[in-house]
């Protein structure tokens, strides 16, 4: 029934909390079960392969995805004890970033002056993977700078902003985790009849639709524009947060009881 389980990670499996362990034993529990039936599990995150990686280590997971999709674009696939990248998809996701990138260069300058004078208390920085990242200083100011860095690029069609809650990066639109998820349902030469899928935030919506994953879940934690889409697309919005949620919406779809 499900042959590949994709989660995302930050609220959606991982959630710190004082009183409780960040990622549910009873996740964890679902995890070893459906891995020795042969289910495959990625993570799909914004946060990098080290990153992702050093938290797993750090809660003490005694299981691992057999896959990562990293910076919402990525795929690495786990071979013994560490991930490779995936070729040719890797290469050929960097190198069209990189002449996206170029294309926009001498755009980017005058929308960071632009930014720093009107949004002051919003942090900006470029990474490794993002000429232009930007930390609103809340939610409406990042809905603002949003609209407003749309507007600045509206002559580059391609170009895609990656928004998590205050937090948003550039990439280019044919790579999210929509189109990274499919390209791994490729590889694995399984239809997304086969695939469940699992977000709670905005950087998630690309992948929670039918045409990716027939089996679609959110937990309670997740914000209201995801669980109205998830709802949309006939999927499960459960009533428990984090890793909990997650773990009884699939035995719900794999106990045929939704």
């Amino acid at each position: 029934m499900i042959r590949l389980l994709c989660t995302d990670f930050d609220g959606t499996i991982f959630h710190e909390s004082g009183d409780s362990s960040p990622i549910s034993p009873r996740f964890l529990s679902l995890i070893h079960s459906l891995k020795s039936k042969g289910v495959k599990w990625v993570i799909s995150t914004g946060r990098d392969r080290h990153e992702v990686l050093a938290t797993l280590h750090h809660c003490g997971v005694d299981v691992l995805p057999d896959f990562l999709s990293t910076v919402e674009r990525e795929l690495y696939e786990r071979k013994g004890d560490d991930y490779e990248p995936m070729q040719p998809w890797n290469q050929i996701c960097q190198e069209v970033h990189r002449k996206l990138y170029e294309k926009i260069a001498s755009l980017l300058p005058p929308l960071e002056e632009w930014i720093k004078k009107n949004y002051s208390s919003s942090v900006l920085y470029s990474d490794g993977y993002s000429p232009l990242c930007f930390i609103a200083r809340n939610n409406p100011e990042a809905d603002q700078l949003l609209e407003e860095v749309k507007k600045h690029f509206a002559s580059v069609p391609e170009i895609s902003l990656v928004r998590n809650d205050v937090y948003a990066r550039m990439a280019h639109m044919d790579y999210n985790k929509g189109t990274t998820l499919l390209e791994l349902q490729r590889h694995l030469k399984i239809g997304p009849e086969k695939v469940c899928v699992a977000g709670d935030h905005y950087n998630d919506i690309p992948m929670l639709r039918r045409e990716v994953a027939r089996f679609i879940v959110t937990p309670s934690n997740a914000i209201e524009e995801i669980k109205e889409r998830v709802l949309a697309e006939g999927g499960y919005v459960s009533g428990l947060a984090s890793g909990a949620g997650i773990a009884e919406g699939v035995e719900k779809f794999l106990n045929g009881q939704f």
